[in-house]
């Protein structure tokens, strides 16, 4: 399959490589370049109970949306299309859990009031559960942002004004049931950025002039959603590898042929000339056989292969690949647990 991406305002077309659930796709830059970023899975911040796939995902009703701190007063303040925010914090999350392995997420066709009027409790959640028929819940059950400005009084050239700097951030909360278990993990995101500014009078209106706090409210409440997703389950993230084109025909060919996704083809090539008499040539593929062992989620042989290579060539680039891939393989060994998978 094709998918495109932007590069300094230029679009180039990059083939994707066929991958099982860990086997990373792979993007060729549709340059004369060597290097190629790949995607790869990466694990959780936390593992949530392995039997949890069919997930309900809402943000629950009549949530507090919007808190806003002006100078030396505790004052309300609302922003514009606030009410929005909640939806661009969890479809964001969703968008990103869409992609990874570990849960199937459903929109609730109804919901119902909690019953205390704060949160649901465990008798609403295994309703809620029975009625889309999932195993398990989750919930953005509040969202704040804060604005907080601090001024100080400075000079100009046609009189005295304000100088004005702050904080603003944004704090997600969200609860994950398992009503089998009867477990719930919670979770406060926050995610936020300084600002700054100067005016020349000093209503709290000017100060929030000072930032489009409008859009920053809506990037970071999508940031909060993706942070989240990526605590609690495992993700897809692309990462730059390289290969080296240099060293003879045959090599070429075995480039032209990852790049339409016959790794297995390719590495059959660059296994033969890895005892080249040419150091060059040896040690160009034996370095492609690494990547290439990676791509295949080989990852054993790939390690073996960078220390060997290593050893007999003392190329720190293959040293550096072999502390890369012992990350690697504790990473997928993480991944294995959160998805479930034993062995």
């Amino acid at each position: 399959m094709k998918r495109s991406t932007v590069i300094g305002g230029i679009i180039l077309s990059l083939a994707v490589a066929s991958c099982d659930v860990f086997g990373p796709s792979v993007y060729f830059e549709n340059t004369e370049k060597d290097n190629i970023r790949i995607e790869i899975l990466r694990p959780a911040d936390t593992i949530v109970n392995p039997s949890v796939h069919n997930v309900l995902f809402f943000v629950q009703p009549g949530i507090n949306t919007l808190l806003a701190v002006t100078p030396g007063k505790e004052q309300f303040v609302s922003l514009p299309e606030s009410q929005k925010l909640d939806s661009a914090c969890l479809y964001s999350m969703a968008d990103l859990l869409s992609g990874s392995p570990r849960f199937t997420l459903m929109e609730p066709e109804k919901l119902f009031e909690p019953a205390n009027g704060h949160s649901y409790n465990w008798d609403e959640i295994d309703t809620l559960c029975a009625q889309a028929g999932v195993d398990g819940c989750l919930i953005l059950s509040g969202l704040e942002v804060e604005i907080a400005v601090n001024r100080e009084v400075e000079s100009y050239n046609r009189g005295e004004g304000y100088y004005a700097t702050g904080k603003f951030r944004l704090s997600a909360t969200w609860r994950f049931y398992d009503p089998a278990k009867q477990n719930m993990i919670s979770k406060i995101v926050r995610v936020g950025n300084p600002f700054e500014g100067s005016i020349t009078e000093y209503p709290e209106e000017a100060f929030l002039a000072l930032a489009d706090f409008k859009s920053m409210s809506f990037d970071f409440a999508s940031q909060a959603g993706e942070d989240y997703a990526k605590w609690i389950a495992p993700y897809w993230e692309l990462t730059d590898r390289y290969i080296y084109l240099s060293g003879n025909h045959d090599m070429e060919i075995a480039r032209n042929y990852a790049d339409s996704g016959k790794w297995s083809d390719a590495l059959s090539i660059w296994r033969k000339y890895r005892g080249s008499e040419k150091v060059v040539v040896a040690k160009h593929a034996s370095f492609n056989s690494i990547v290439a062992y990676e791509v295949l989620d080989q990852l054993d042989s790939a390690l073996n292969l960078a220390n060997d290579t290593y050893r007999k060539f003392g190329t720190v680039e293959a040293n550096d690949y072999a502390v890369l891939l012992e990350d690697r393989i504790r990473e997928k060994q993480m991944v294995e647990r959160q998805l479930g998978i034993m062995h």
